[in-house]
């Protein structure tokens, strides 16, 4: 008991939640949680809130049911199936965009110009630009249920996560279909790629993370299915740092795994619940310089954690 009061007043002390706690030096920090504009800095002008109040005709955008998510210096955009659509928001304009008509949006990507989100029930890929408007589609004919993307700008490809197909598909930027990835997946959901290009797969009903280098060769396999940590129940979301710690969402667990290169667990984070540093149903996951995006799905927010850095 002592030792856990001890731990306890470490963590008030610290002034945050980390993992692992005090007195273990710690990995990952908690941050906030992104909910409404105003948790990015977009807030309403006095004239603006006195418009809403008087004629009520500022919609007030609120994140319900986040599936993906990407973050840079200028766009926050959230995939939310809750909405039916995309939000977008504009941090350098101070500006909320949305997109509407998808019936299942599950992952966002941005190339520098256009907005990529696939979505499971329209069978393709939707392209947006940065105010949501619709500049087109790609691999209509070809995909059956896309779910997870991510674009590699070095080498201009759009990767595809076709969970239907059980295969990852790969296109140019302007929607030439290249190629397919996999041969033993099983309703593979989010992927994501390292820096040096290779493509990480949450190979959902595996129960296992593969890894594909840039030409589709598998290099990498790992996990199995259980009940207790360093096992899968559902993966789900998957994000590389820039250590190369693999880290793996488990929506039945409600917690963020993070493995290394060979697929030890290192660190568990969160758990069941809707407080700070809690999650129910985690969906997509998205790294940026050092912060973690995990769509936080059934608790209708964004949360931000941070890589402290160390093996």
């Amino acid at each position: 008991m002592r030792v856990l009061i001890f731990i306890l007043l470490l963590s008030l002390s610290w002034g945050k939640i980390v993992w692992p706690p005090p007195p273990e030096k710690a990995r990952i920090a908690y941050e906030k949680a992104i909910e409404t504009p105003e948790d990015v800095g977009i807030k309403k002008s006095l004239w603006q809130r006195l418009k809403s109040f008087f004629f009520g005709e500022e919609k007030e955008y609120r994140i319900l049911k986040p599936a993906g998510v990407y973050a840079d210096k200028d766009l926050f955009i959230v995939a939310d199936q809750g909405l039916s659509g995309v939000l977008i928001f504009n941090l350098k304009e101070k500006a909320v965009y949305f997109a509407d008509g998808f019936p299942s949006p599950i992952d966002v990507d941005f190339d520098g110009n256009r907005i990529y989100v696939s979505d499971s029930v329209l069978g393709s890929i939707v392209l947006l630009d940065k105010k949501g408007k619709r500049l087109g589609t790609l691999g209509k004919k070809e995909l059956e249920r896309p779910t997870g993307i991510v674009i590699d700008k070095k080498r201009e490809r759009l990767y595809i996560s076709d969970t239907l197909k059980n295969k990852i598909l790969i296109f140019t930027l302007k929607g030439k279909k290249l190629g397919e990835i996999g041969t033993n997946l099983n309703r593979p959901t989010y992927i994501n790629l390292d820096s040096t290009g290779n493509i990480y797969v949450s190979d959902s009903l595996n129960a296992k993370v593969r890894i594909f280098s840039p030409e589709g060769k598998e290099i990498f396999a790992f996990g199995k299915r259980g009940t207790t940590i360093g096992t899968f129940a559902n993966p789900r979301g998957i994000a590389v740092d820039k250590d190369g710690h693999i880290y793996v969402g488990d929506t039945l667990f409600s917690t963020i795994q993070i493995f290394n290169r060979e697929g030890k667990l290192l660190l568990v984070i969160g758990s069941f619940g809707k407080g700070e540093g809690e999650f129910a149903v985690p969906m997509d996951i998205f790294i940026r310089d050092d912060q973690i995006f995990v769509a936080d799905s059934y608790n209708a927010r964004i949360v931000v954690l941070r890589y402290l850095g160390g093996k």
